[in-house]
C-alpha cells in the first residue's frame, strides 16, 4: 500500500520507515477504529504509534483519538511511549486519551447524563464482608464440627455475578451466609 506524503505527519513518516509491510499497512488503515491482534513482543505498540502518527498527520485532532487498552499498566506504558516517541515530533500527541476498557466505559455512563451509581472493585468489599460474617460466626465447642465457612472472595464474586447478570440464585452453602432481607 502507498500512501501519499501528504497523508502522514513527516513524524510519521520516520515511524513507518521503521515497520515491516503488515505494520506499515496496519498503521496507514483508513480513518477509523483499527484493531491489531498479534502476539508478544510483535511490534503492535510501535504499530499503534505509528498509527497515531498517520491520524495526526492527516488532521485529525489529538483530542479526539481515543486509545483502549487492558490494564492501568499497559495504559501508562502507552502513554509514555506516545510521549516520548510521538509527542516531541508532533504537537498536541500528549493529549490522546489512552484508558483501559474499564475506564472508557465509566467515562461512557458519566457522559450519559443520567445519574449512575458506580461499583469500584469489588473484591475489597467482598473481602470486607466475608472478615464480617466469620466473626460473627458462633464459637466453636469442644468436640463439634466448626460451623461452615462462607465462600472465598473470588468465589463470592462469581455468586454475585451469576445472581446479577444471569438471575441464579446462590448455592445453599452462600445462601446461608445472607440475611433473608439482603438477598
Amino acid at each position: 500500500m502507498t500512501i501519499a506524503p501528504s497523508a502522514t505527519a513527516p513524524a510519521a513518516d520516520g515511524l513507518l520507515a521503521s515497520l515491516d509491510a503488515e505494520q506499515r499497512a496496519a498503521a496507514t488503515l483508513p480513518d477509523g477504529p483499527a484493531q491489531i491482534i498479534a502476539p508478544a513482543g510483535s511490534g503492535k505498540t510501535t504499530t499503534l504509534i505509528a498509527r497515531l502518527g498517520v491520524l495526526l498527520g492527516r488532521g485529525v485532532a489529538a483530542d479526539r483519538i481515543g486509545v483502549v487498552t487492558f490494564n492501568c499498566d499497559a495504559a501508562a506504558e502507552l502513554t509514555a511511549r506516545i510521549a516520548s516517541r510521538l509527542a516531541p515530533h508532533v504537537p498536541g500527541a500528549e493529549v490522546i486519551e489512552v484508558r483501559t476498557l474499564h475506564a472508557m466505559a465509566r467515562q461512557v455512563l458519566l457522559d450519559s447524563g443520567r445519574p449512575v451509581r458506580l461499583l469500584p472493585d469489588r473484591l475489597p468489599l467482598l473481602r470486607a464482608a466475608r472478615r464480617r460474617a466469620v466473626a460473627e460466626l458462633p464459637p466453636e465447642a469442644d468436640g463439634d464440627d466448626p460451623p461452615p465457612q462462607p465462600p472465598d472472595p473470588a468465589a463470592l464474586d462469581t455468586i454475585v455475578s451469576a445472581w446479577k447478570v444471569e438471575g441464579r440464585r446462590p448455592p445453599p452453602e452462600a445462601a446461608a451466609t445472607v440475611e433473608p432481607d439482603e438477598r
